[in-house]
């Protein structure tokens, strides 16, 4: 029998870029305080490298950061080749239809349906539950079950605000654990230091995390 491809291989490295938070507290006021001072400082800088983390997933250059799913340049599916994103193109711009998730759910291919997810900023998700049918019944029918995730075309929907900021695209579906791969050093890791600057303790905060795009087929937008 003839020899069959067999595909390619290509490595990737992912660099895993570090954060840091130098925070100083005053002793007496970590003393004396009835609030468990270091706690809420921790909270707060673990509140703020999430953040910072999640922006860079989507915005990051790749410099000293993630390398964001945005970063890559977006072309129509006629146009698409390996390392650049495919988009669809709203019907109208500015405002988020139903149809508009059909066609963009309609551009993944199907093996990557299974496991896929919507990504989208609350302004859109408030866009999808306003519409209604023609005799003024809701389209969107949220669960009454807390405990059920929010889902359209019964694929979840996560929220982010990130994708709210001007020339952002409206939607990204697509299956996120194929697509993009997170490197993350385990643990947020904080140094307490009563020594270099008294009467202050110094906290200092490091967390080490890298990001890609690992398959570009896995991912589309909506523009």
């Amino acid at each position: 029998r003839p020899e069959t491809g067999a595909g390619d291989l290509q490595k990737m490295t992912i660099y895993a870029h570090e954060s840091y938070s130098k925070v100083r507290a005053i002793q007496k006021i970590l003393d004396d305080s009835r609030v468990n001072i270091e706690q809420w400082i921790a909270q707060n800088v673990a509140h703020k490298m999430a953040a910072m983390e999640n922006k860079s997933f989507l915005f990051g250059d790749g410099d000293k950061k993630p390398k964001g799913i945005l970063a890559y340049e977006t072309v129509a599916g006629g146009e698409w080749t390996w390392g650049k994103l495919e988009h669809v193109n709203a019907a109208h711009e500015g405002d988020v239809s139903f149809d508009d998730l059909v066609n963009l759910m309609g551009s993944l291919k199907q093996h990557y349906l299974s496991g896929s997810n919507w990504l989208m900023s609350r302004k859109v998700l408030s866009q999808l539950r306003r519409l209604k049918t023609d005799d003024g019944h809701y389209i969107w029918q949220p669960s009454l079950d807390q405990s059920c995730a929010a889902s359209v075309f019964g694929y979840g929907v996560e929220i982010t605000d990130d994708l709210s900021q001007e020339g952002a695209p409206s939607v990204i579906f697509g299956n996120f654990k194929l697509g993009y791969q997170i490197v993350d050093r385990a643990g947020i890791f904080t140094l307490r230091d009563p020594y270099s600057a008294k009467p202050h303790v110094e906290f200092y905060t490091t967390k080490r995390v890298g990001g890609d795009v690992i398959n570009f087929e896995a991912l589309k937008v909506l523009r």
